[in-house]
């Protein structure tokens, strides 16, 4: 007779039914990080063209907010999964932290070589140990310390995940506060340590308007809508109605912005947190459309994963650390080591498109060339370990 044995302790936190991965916050997040591209590359040129001007202003404004959302939504799938409760979990994402700790450095030597290249002996050390130390680094990216330090409160506090998918009310009260208490801190703080407030908060410690908008605020919104996106019985049901909203509080945001912007508004609305709930809520409407928008498009036409275009998309999504990073280096050597002057609209759309498909192709290469010398030199490998 035989026994039913019991069911395994991981089954408890583990769900079956969840999937590992969702290739539609892939390619959210892959969208963003071609814009993200696009932006930098825009930022570095000397007189770029009226066009590629107003392209980068789209992406300030879409670019970090796809990104920070995106990863808001797979901590909530992580959650959802119970892979922070599993000793694996825990140390996945300690070799997350040290990866984005290792990409922040190559941005910041790598991407400003040129600058340290050319100052004054007696301000190298000084500034290295600055950059050592993390504190108002250069084109280096504080979102990447942001995430990091994302990540660490994570994995110190798993519940917190939870508590801001079922609260999301109370939590978004108290990023708020978090942010207005780190620009107070960052417009008090001394001038090294004021980046770290901006980095953790998004404060702006020279901001005018009330500071309510800011990085904290935008990953608990985007932790609970991962986790209602995952939760819902009826996804396209789920996608129509938000894509909806979205689209409504978008158009009303930016138009309600407007508004505020013009006197004799503009005056009084400083003095309120109305500029910084307003940007904060178009942001967050612009990115859940962005999300929605590719989801209901994966629905319609199942055969775009196996298109070009959605590999290439799954790819970036993927792969969104280290193609940033080499995004950032691109960057940096072809207009800082090269010093190339790009004044047509040919060389200017040129160089914006190299930057958005360079980095992933390398990778790309990298990677095949990794696997082909791994199967025509097993031997070789097998005697060297």
């Amino acid at each position: 007779m035989q026994v039913a044995s019991p069911p395994l302790q991981e089954s408890k936190t583990d769900r079956p039914t969840a999937s590992k991965r969702l290739p539609e916050i892939d390619w959210f997040r892959a969208l963003a990080i071609c814009y993200m591209g696009l932006t930098h590359a825009e930022f570095h040129m000397d007189n770029p063209p009226s066009w590629a001007a107003r392209l980068a202003m789209g992406g300030i404004y879409f670019c970090y907010v796809g990104f920070l959302m995106s990863f808001g939504m797979a901590q909530a799938i992580i959650r959802y999964r119970g892979l922070l409760l599993r000793p694996e979990g825990k140390a996945r994402f300690l070799r997350q932290a040290g990866m984005i700790l290792l990409g922040y450095y190559l941005i910041a030597f790598g991407g400003n070589y040129a600058m340290l290249a050319g100052l004054p002996r007696s301000q190298l050390a000084p500034t290295i140990l600055h950059m050592l130390l993390l504190l108002n680094v250069p084109k280096a990216g504080d979102f990447f310390l942001s995430f990091l330090l994302y990540l660490l409160l994570i994995l110190a506090f798993p519940n917190v995940v939870s508590f801001i998918a079922t609260r999301p009310g109370r939590a978004l009260l108290g990023a708020m506060g978090l942010n207005i208490l780190g620009n107070l801190l960052a417009r008090h703080a001394p001038t090294a340590f004021s980046g770290w407030w901006k980095m953790v908060f998004g404060a702006q410690p020279s901001a005018r308007t009330f500071p309510i908008f800011g990085y904290a605020p935008l990953l608990v919104f985007s932790i609970w809508l991962g986790w209602s996106y995952v939760n819902s019985k009826n996804r396209r049901r789920w996608v129509g109605i938000a894509l909806l909203a979205a689209l409504l509080v978008a158009i009303g945001g930016n138009l309600l912005c407007a508004t505020a912007s013009q006197e004799p508004w503009h005056r009084l609305a400083a003095l309120t947190p109305v500029p910084g709930l307003l940007y904060l809520l178009s942001a967050s409407a612009v990115g859940t459309a962005v999300f929605c928008g590719v989801s209901f498009l994966r629905m319609l036409l199942p055969s775009l994963n196996a298109s070009v275009l959605g590999r290439f998309l799954n790819f970036v999504g993927r792969h969104s650390f280290w193609i940033i990073v080499w995004q950032y280096l691109w960057i940096g050597f072809l207009m800082d080591a090269l010093t190339l002057s790009i004044t047509s609209s040919v060389a200017t759309a040129s160089y914006l498109l190299s930057i958005v498909f360079l980095p992933p192709l390398s990778l790309y290469l990298s990677q095949k060339l990794e696997a082909w010398y791994q199967s025509s030199s097993p031997n070789l490998i097998g005697r060297s370990s």
